[in-house]
């Protein structure tokens, strides 16, 4: 039996088909109509890509409500992420057993505030920092509570995406400072910055395995098809797994390192960019369809709990 709820903001069942209409300025319908095979699964839905939207989380008496850039942390329990603050956007970490909501004080009001990333000790923070004009941003590092922030990554060009190894001792993330994304890896200090993917194509929204082995990322061209790659976290052995006929895009793995959860275009470009959640094992095989968006939503930047 379908499940239609009509509310500002998406609330789920735990049934394996849903669907939810959320009420905006025309009703639209997302089914979740996969299940996982372990965990839960948050992702951002909007009428947009990069727009703030509709954080859903699935795998529970799963919630809704409105931000941009998830990621679980507290095994589960709680989900850190952005969301507007008047002109800005700033960080807030979200507990799904009660709802309660607090602010990470960065101190950095002028800036725009995105794609937190806590380290697995729970003591060190990374998110990037967006001043006016928006032509660079930039990873900095602060205690949890966003004390002591410092900015690790220089110069006149975009470091985004920053994602803790398993160990806390490194940073994954990508940046345009040769021209075109590529993955880079730097100390927790933000020592030592090396490229990674080292590779002509665009590679970004690098994501590292729980098992701390291997990294896995999206590599295409900004205009034609794009899938899901995984290389060891040196960097060697790069292996397209997706094999994508349209654009595959931001993986994140399952807590014991053996699925990939990823957005799925539906069409070539030009066509409508209609994104939807899948899973993968970390082979690709095994690819399954998780939501099923109409043609004017989508949904995307999925994050697994650990």
């Amino acid at each position: 039996m379908r499940n239609i709820l009509r509310l500002p903001f998406v609330i789920l069942t735990t049934a394996v088909l849903q669907l939810i209409t959320v009420a905006q300025a025309d009703d639209y319908e997302l089914e979740v109509i996969g299940d996982l095979p372990l965990g839960k699964l948050a992702f951002v839905t909007s009428g947009a890509f990069g727009r703030t939207g509709t954080i859903v989380v699935v795998g529970q008496e799963a919630k809704g409500f409105t931000g941009d850039r998830p990621e679980f942390i507290d095994g589960g329990k709680k989900i850190i992420y952005s969301n507007q603050r008047g002109r800005t956007s700033a960080l807030y970490v979200r507990n799904l057993s009660d709802d309660s909501i607090e602010e990470i004080s960065t101190g950095m009001p002028d800036f725009d505030l995105d794609s937190p990333s806590l380290s697995q000790s729970g003591k060190k923070l990374a998110f990037v920092a967006w001043p006016a004009g928006r032509k660079s941003c930039h990873i900095h590092v602060a205690d949890t509570d966003g004390s002591h922030s410092r900015q690790l990554t220089e110069g006149e060009h975009h470091n985004w995406g920053p994602r803790w190894s398993p160990d806390g001792t490194k940073i994954v993330f990508e940046s345009t400072r040769d021209d075109e994304r590529q993955i880079y890896v730097m100390d927790a200090d933000g020592q030592n910055q090396i490229n990674l993917s080292n590779d002509k194509k665009m590679s970004h929204a690098p994501s590292w395995s729980p098992d701390g082995t291997h990294i896995a990322y999206m590599s295409g061209s900004e205009n034609k098809t794009c899938s899901i790659y995984v290389m060891k976290n040196d960097g060697t052995e790069k292996q397209n797994i997706s094999h994508s006929l349209t654009r595959d895009s931001e993986p994140t793995w399952s807590s014991d390192s053996k699925w990939i959860a990823f957005t799925r275009t539906a069409s070539k470009p030009p066509g409508p960019e209609t994104m939807d959640i899948w899973i993968m094992r970390r082979d690709g095989l095994e690819q399954r369809q998780i939501t099923r968006n109409t043609v004017r939503m989508s949904s995307y930047e999925p994050n697994w709990s650990r």
